[in-house]
C-alpha cells in the first residue's frame, strides 16, 4: 500500500471518529442527588436540578438571586456570577436545558444539543417538561432563582 493511500485511510478514520464524537450528546450526571430549584420570570416558572459540581454548590450558596439573560439562537445568556469551580468537572458540550458556565457567561441552552472541542461547566438542567417554556419567553428576561420548596 502506498504512503498516500495510508494517509488517506488515516484521515478517513479520524473524520469518522470526529463525526461519531460530535454526534453523541454529552453526558449528564450528578442530577440524581442534586438540588431542586425554580427559575421564575413573570408568570413563568421553570423547574430545574442543580448537579453536585463545585460550581453548582457555589451557585446554590448564592441563592436566592436574580439574573438577566438575553436570547441568542442557541440559548439565553448573561454575565455569570463569580463561582468557585473545579476544572476537572467540565464537559465537552451541552444538552438542551443545561444551565452552564461558558467563558464568563451563564447560559441556559434550549436549541440543538452539541458537543464542543472546548469545555463547559454544566451546573444543572431545566426539567425536560419545561423546555418548551424557554421558547415562549421574550428576547430579554430576568429570572429569580430559588431553592424549590
Amino acid at each position: 500500500m502506498s504512503k498516500i493511500m495510508i494517509r488517506v485511510l488515516i484521515i478517513i478514520a479520524v473524520l469518522v471518529l470526529l463525526i461519531f464524537w460530535f454526534s453523541r450528546p454529552p453526558r449528564r450526571s450528578g442530577l440524581e442527588n442534586g438540588t431542586r430549584v425554580t427559575l421564575t420570570s413573570g408568570d413563568y416558572v421553570l423547574h430545574a436540578t442543580l448537579n453536585s459540581t463545585k460550581a453548582a454548590e457555589s451557585l446554590r450558596s448564592k441563592l436566592p438571586m436574580s439574573i438577566s439573560l438575553g436570547r441568542s439562537s442557541l440559548d439565553y445568556c448573561g454575565t455569570a456570577p463569580a463561582l468557585e469551580s473545579d476544572s476537572s468537572e467540565r464537559q465537552y458540550g451541552w444538552r438542551n436545558g443545561d444551565i452552564s458556565i461558558v467563558g464568563g457567561w451563564i447560559s441556559i441552552f434550549y436549541v440543538v444539543q452539541h458537543r464542543l472541542p472546548m469545555p463547559v461547566m454544566v451546573l444543572g438542567s431545566i426539567d425536560e417538561s419545561d423546555l418548551h417554556v424557554l421558547k415562549k419567553l421574550d428576547n430579554s428576561v430576568s429570572f429569580r432563582i430559588e431553592i424549590a420548596e
